[in-house]
């Protein structure tokens, strides 16, 4: 951060007028840490379905986060509960996770305990899967999402942070730490000898609240908890086409499971990446912490979570500017009114670039070459880079 004290996390968000569909939980637990809990069910939710943890950031309500990350929409449509935790002026005059106290930051203490309750508090009243349990949360609450993570290692598979910190980040020493220094802070949270949490991250370039840098310490701090190097294994300076996210993964030794992986987004400020539409990977509310720039992180933080099942539209014929996708004997094609030359990029869930072909008028792909029942999105770009329009598909 960039020579700030705790306070200058709080108050710099607005308020949203629209009241999430959420209820108030009293009695989830002894409660330390004097915290408020909210639950988000969907209807005709499925057994043994996913949990997760969500955290504002300073100066917020649990609804307004609730509305701007559209986590509770993102639940109605793929079938898993939502925690939402409040803070109030009295734990913190700002509305912040005390993240920085040693009695909040630590195993059964303050308020790290009391998000743990409201974790248990789910599994004991519904039916959950108690693998598939996951925090996330931006500022305060995102550095409140590294406590948990080393805290409470055994109870979370994976974690999301939108402008946070490292676990046992100081606010008036130095933070020029080690990758080993890092996770050593991790390490002696709690003795574990399991799996951590693996990691997502988003983080804006202009952010002046909490220092870009902490992106890469927080990279630093998880790379080295798995026991992995610091090296990026794939990068992708144009994510979905959108030249102002860049995607890195950070992999396991045989690369074939993502540990950490960061988004960063050219020119936003301190808060959430939201893409509000309808479309099947827009959402989210814009607010004075939460940006429009053509990227729905909740979404990708949702799909590194493993919640995101198959959209219920199959290929079928859709027409957006011009552009028309049809199935043709197995195959997708693309159809192009405009005789400029176009390009047509598939990339996977995951952002890896798939495949790629220079047409004019229509190109036809053939499917067999992609793995049965995955979800790509096809993004079609004008030969001076501009997008045109997307599909989401799957066979």
């Amino acid at each position: 951060m960039k020579g700030i004290t705790v306070m200058l996390l709080s108050c710099i968000f607005g308020v949203s007028s629209i009241l999430a569909q959420m209820t108030q939980v009293n009695n989830f637990g002894t409660n330390p840490g004097n915290l408020t809990m909210y639950e988000h069910v969907p209807a005709n939710i499925n057994q043994n379905s996913p949990v997760v943890l969500v955290m504002h950031g300073c100066g917020q309500l649990a609804n307004d986060f609730a509305n701007e990350t559209g986590w509770n929409d993102l639940a109605d449509q793929f079938g898993f509960y939502v925690i939402h935790a409040g803070q109030s002026a009295l734990n913190n005059s700002g509305k912040c996770f005390n993240w920085f106290s040693s009695f909040d930051y630590t195993r059964d203490l303050g308020e790290a305990m009391s998000l743990a309750q409201m974790v248990d508090y789910m599994h004991s009243n519904y039916s959950t899967n108690t693998n598939r349990t996951y925090v996330c949360g931006l500022s305060a609450g995102g550095s409140m999402t590294s406590v948990m993570m080393a805290a409470y290692p055994d109870k979370f598979h994976k974690a999301g942070i939108w402008a946070g910190v490292p676990f046992r980040f100081s606010t008036l020493g130095s933070n020029n730490k080690t990758p080993q220094e890092w996770g050593d802070f991790v390490r002696n949270a709690y003795s574990y000898n399991g799996t951590y949490p693996k990691l997502f991250i988003c983080h804006g370039t202009n952010d002046n609240v909490v220092d870009p840098l902490n992106e890469g310490r927080l990279v630093d701090q998880w790379t080295n908890v798995h026991g992995v190097d610091q090296q990026v294994d794939y990068t992708n300076t144009s994510f979905q086409g959108n030249t102002n996210v860049t995607q890195k993964l950070h992999q396991d030794n045989s690369l074939s499971d993502t540990i950490v992986i960061t988004y960063t987004v050219n020119n936003m400020a301190h808060g959430i990446a939201v893409d509000p539409g309808s479309g099947a990977m827009q959402g989210g509310e814009t607010s004075s912490g939460a940006f429009d720039v053509d990227f729905f992180s909740t979404y990708w933080m949702a799909d590194f979570f493993g919640l995101l099942s198959t959209p219920t539209a199959i290929i079928e014929e859709n027409e957006l500017n011009s552009i028309v996708f049809k199935n043709i004997n197995d195959d997708l094609l693309v159809d192009s009114k405009n005789i400029n030359t176009k390009i047509v990029s598939v990339y996977s869930f995951s952002g890896q670039l798939l495949l790629e072909k220079e047409f004019n008028f229509s190109v036809q792909i053939d499917l067999s070459s992609f793995a049965k029942n995955a979800n790509y999105l096809a993004v079609v770009n004008s030969d001076l880079g501009v997008k045109l329009s997307s599909f989401v598909f799957s066979f």
